[in-house]
């Protein structure tokens, strides 16, 4: 039997509704789980008709918006898939000729690894780098000047960016350093 995959992207529980009603089948081998992981989205209904083997989020560790939550992941349970995640481990490629399907996932999180959400610091306009905790049009263009980042620290760099600022950075979990 082919495998099928489900791609939901950021989808609410609204849109799921939508698609509950509709007269196709949603049941999927693979599910990309909704909105990495919120609970907004991934409602019980919505994974029982698409009843997944597996599921993969993508979230960064220790994000501030605490994805993925821990009902949708209770749920995902429930249903019997297994669930992957890039808090956890990595970098997940799955493989498949069309009626199989392997799943790799890197034993390493790359801590500079950037996801959908977050701000490539190496990459931002002076508008998007803005969207970081403590980064004003001031210490956006000082990004721009000091580039290329590799890291949390290199934070420090920046006029007026200390300890305590750099915490609040971290702690937003916002940031990542892809070249």
């Amino acid at each position: 039997m082919i495998k099928v995959f489900l791609f939901t992207g950021d989808i609410e529980e609204g849109a799921e509704n939508e698609l509950l009603e509709r007269d196709i089948s949603l049941q999927s081998d693979v599910l990309k789980v909704s909105h990495h992981g919120s609970n907004s989205s991934n409602s019980e209904a919505f994974l029982h008709a698409v009843e997944p083997s597996l599921a993969i989020y993508s979230a960064g560790e220790g994000n501030a918006f605490d994805h993925p939550d821990d009902d949708v992941l209770a749920r995902l349970e429930a249903i019997g898939a297994n669930v992957y995640g890039t808090d956890v481990s990595g970098n997940i490629v799955v493989k498949t000729n069309g009626r199989d399907y392997s799943v790799q996932a890197s034993e390493e999180k790359d801590a500079g690894t950037c996801y959908a959400g977050m701000v490539a610091v190496n990459r931002a306009t002076v508008e998007e780098l803005q969207e970081i905790s403590q980064i004003g049009p001031a210490r956006a263009e000082q990004i721009l000047n000091l580039r290329p980042f590799t890291s949390y620290d290199d934070f420090l760099r920046i006029e007026g960016i200390g300890q305590e600022h750099l915490a609040s950075i971290e702690q937003q979990g916002l940031a990542c350093f892809d070249d």
